[in-house]
């Protein structure tokens, strides 16, 4: 029943966002009583945070998945591609997380964690690029890591959550970031 109510939640908070959503719809789109959802949530505020902290856990197992540097493009193309399909198949969560955000700074403070975490690993495979000699040595670490990793961000939030891009296949669009990121850092393109 907890997950049929996250499930209920979800549909509510991306129909209604969380300021117009109450406990009374979420319970009626599950088909559950108000007993039913006070024995697993205190309220809707603790669900979103249950439905969010999931998302950025998928977020924190993309940041730590491998990396090759003998094909630095090949890398950034599926981590890339990966962090795409996990912004458009999460975007009404991404759409409440920048809403609540605004607000809540436990919610801001969850976030930002999850970006720092995806930008620690943008920032150690530069480094690792520079010390092997495939990332430029005249580039800011970390400025080029925030930059890189904000344009795909703001991308992915433009396209999914807005709805103000064109819509392209992810795989072309991985194509187009990866590009601009190899000829950004990359020693040779």
């Amino acid at each position: 029943m907890k997950a049929s109510l996250l499930g209920a939640a979800r549909t509510v908070f991306a129909r209604d966002g969380f300021a117009g959503s109450r406990v009374a719809d979420i319970v009626e789109e599950a088909g559950a009583s108000n007993g039913t959802f006070y024995r697993y949530f205190d309220d809707k505020r603790q669900m979103l945070m249950a439905l969010l902290e999931q998302l950025l856990d998928d977020f924190y197992v993309l940041a730590r998945s491998p990396w090759d540097p003998s094909d630095p493009k090949r890398s950034m193309y599926l981590t890339t591609k990966r962090y795409l399909e996990l912004y458009q198949d999460g975007s009404d969560l991404m759409a409440l997380l920048v809403e609540v955000s605004q607000t809540d700074a436990e919610v801001r403070e969850l976030w930002n964690q999850a970006r720092g975490r995806f930008f620690k690993r943008i920032t150690g495979a530069l480094e690792r690029g520079q010390q092997g000699g495939v990332v430029r040595a005249d580039i800011d670490i970390d400025l080029s890591a925030s930059l890189l990793g904000a344009m795909t961000e703001q991308f992915a939030y433009m396209s999914f959550v807005l709805h103000v891009e064109p819509k392209r296949s992810i795989e072309d669009v991985s194509n187009a970031i990866v590009d601009l990121w190899a000829r950004s850092v990359l020693a040779e393109t």
